[in-house]
């Protein structure tokens, strides 16, 4: 193999990391699946080395699980509805999901019709102690779709049939559903199996069952803790050694250069600071990235830019940052229309920065953390223009290019 066919598919391969960790459950259309496939056993080798996590692919049925745990219960990244509005998962929706996936798993066979689906899962709420599923509320049935839609996206199921209306504004409508079993088995991950546990509170505890040498914690420890740094790099971009426990920040000191090359074989860097580890990824189709082009992404750094100014301070009050919000729509009347009429505006902004760990929550206000002042806008004066445009928020500085250009899931 010579050099450029090395390069192109170690790139291939760095792509396909990226992919698993931001979409854990692919089927053949993503488009890494491919290279997943043939290089299938050094991707299992990366992952358990790196991560300890268990890749799972099964070629013929078109499946590839990348069995994600980390120990943590992490609300950042929630689901989110695939109709118009794209709403967070509520509480209630939550629920209706682990209800779905159990009916489906208890129906024993491969065809399954909405109304039966309906009938299991009030019946298994009425089973499990939760509010049962009441088909004549309309919430309810607008909460169905919306878990059908995920568990249909993610390949668990596929409509064969379709009759009446749409069930969500009309519950005399009924699809016919598919159900593939094996992906249904693998869409619950947990660091502990449930036929071990008895609560679900233990399904996330991470099991840890290390030796200790008298002389401080044994190799099996130190590489579960690179593991577990190496796990948070990948999921959060941004990596404060205050959060870490002892064994972290020993994993952080001495295995640099380890954790810099697994980083650099999924195709990022690790720009390591005093103050934090910051994962750096320039590729410009990630898909989850800080400057991603929507008007949430845009207000949030603008709004970074006005809250960061000054690095003396480290605090601002929900009040500033809220007005600093309506301030920025304010200089830029003609942009961002839709984020103007959202009520909810203000903590869209909070949501997305507190999800890249850039503020957090104190004090009945907020927070500025270390990695934020690694950002920074600038504006060529010879660009200004009389003609109304979208303000670029994403133009930062050469030097500080591509930051948290960082897919997470």
């Amino acid at each position: 193999m010579t050099s450029i066919e090395e390069q192109d598919l170690a790139a291939r391969r760095a792509r396909a990391i990226q992919e698993l960790v931001a979409r854990p459950l692919l089927d053949r259309r993503a488009p890494s699946f491919a290279t997943i496939a043939t290089s299938e056993r050094w991707l299992k080798e990366w992952f358990a080395r790196a991560c300890g996590w268990i890749l799972i692919v099964d070629y013929r049925r078109g499946l590839a699980r990348l069995r994600k745990v980390t120990g943590e219960v992490d609300a950042s990244f929630p689901l989110r509805s695939l109709r118009q509005g794209g709403k967070v998962f509520t509480k209630r929706k939550y629920v209706l999901l682990c209800l779905v996936a159990a009916a489906l798993g208890e129906h024993g066979r491969s065809r399954m019709s909405l109304h039966d689906i309906a009938v299991a899962v009030a019946d298994l709420g009425v089973r499990a102690g939760v509010a049962p599923y009441n088909d004549l509320d309309h919430k309810d049935r607008q909460a169905m779709v919306d878990v059908l839609l995920v568990l249909a996206q993610l390949g668990i199921v596929a409509e064969l049939d379709r009759s009446g209306r749409d069930y969500g504004a009309d519950r005399g409508g009924n699809v016919l559903y598919e159900i593939d079993e094996q992906r249904l088995a693998q869409l619950l991950v947990a660091p502990m199996p449930p036929a071990r546990c008895a609560s679900w509170q233990q399904m996330i505890t991470e099991e840890r069952h290390l030796r200790q040498d008298a002389d401080g914690p044994s190799r099996l420890a130190t590489a579960a803790a690179k593991q577990r740094l190496m796990r948070r790099l990948l999921d959060r971009p941004v990596c404060y050694p205050s959060d870490l426990s002892t064994d972290e920040v020993a994993a952080m000191r001495d295995g640099a250069a380890e954790l810099q090359r697994w980083l650099a074989e999924a195709g990022m860097f690790l720009e390591i600071r005093a103050d934090a580890w910051m994962v750096v990824n320039r590729r410009s189709s990630a898909p989850r990235t800080l400057r991603d082009g929507s008007n949430v992404a845009n207000a949030a750094l603008l709004v970074l830019e006005v809250i960061a100014r000054d690095p003396s301070v480290d605090w601002v009050s929900a009040a500033h940052l809220a007005s600093a919000v309506g301030e920025l729509l304010d200089e830029y009347p003609w942009w961002a229309k839709s984020l103007r009429k959202d009520p909810h505006r203000v903590a869209s902004v909070t949501t997305l920065l507190s999800s890249f760990d850039l503020i957090r929550p104190e004090s009945g206000g907020w927070k500025i953390m270390p990695a934020a002042w690694r950002w920074t806008t600038s504006v060529d004066p010879e660009s200004v223009s009389t003609v109304p445009r979208q303000p670029s928020a994403a133009a930062a500085g050469h030097a500080q290019d591509d930051l948290f250009s960082q897919e997470l899931m």
